[in-house]
């Protein structure tokens, strides 16, 4: 199951979803639930915003697993939860050796996954210097599918 705008629901299903829910006019708790017969899902990784990182730990099933990659959520899900809760974020700014070390280990496990082929890369673009500038107003705005990189030097 993903969130996504309606124009993008091609390009996740591309990469798996079984499911796309669109963010823009559906209710996503509401879709989530009616999918999983109101248990919720296994985990939520957000990677968008801490807002709809408290809708996601709200869709959890008993015992789910939520990661935030996107800054830290306020938790305000409706009902007990049992389960891990990991903030990346939150742990690079501790400043602590040992947290930032385990992102460390995150890091080099996603490269293991990915040299195996389990997961893929989704960069879809490299763009020069000089458009960095536009392509954050794009990414501020949330209208970017993908990972972008910005070559420095030629």
């Amino acid at each position: 199951i993903t969130t996504c705008s309606q124009s993008n629901f091609d390009f996740v299903k591309s990469l798996g979803a079984t499911h796309v829910i669109d963010y823009n006019k559906d209710d996503v708790k509401a879709k989530v639930m009616e999918i999983t017969n109101n248990e919720g899902v296994d985990a939520w990784i957000e990677n968008v915003s801490a807002e709809s990182g408290d809708i996601g730990y709200s869709c959890l099933s008993f015992a789910g697993e939520f990661v935030s990659i996107a800054g830290s959520s306020e938790i305000k899900g409706s009902g007990a939860r049992s389960g891990h809760i990991i903030f990346l974020g939150a742990a690079y700014k501790s400043g602590l050796v040992d947290k930032i070390s385990e992102i460390r280990y995150i890091g080099d496990e996603m490269v293991k996954l990915y040299e195996q082929g389990k997961i893929q890369s989704l960069l879809t673009e490299v763009i020069s210097f000089d458009k960095i500038r536009d392509y954050l107003l794009k990414l501020k705005e949330r209208h970017v599918k993908g990972k972008i990189v910005a070559k420095v030097q030629n």
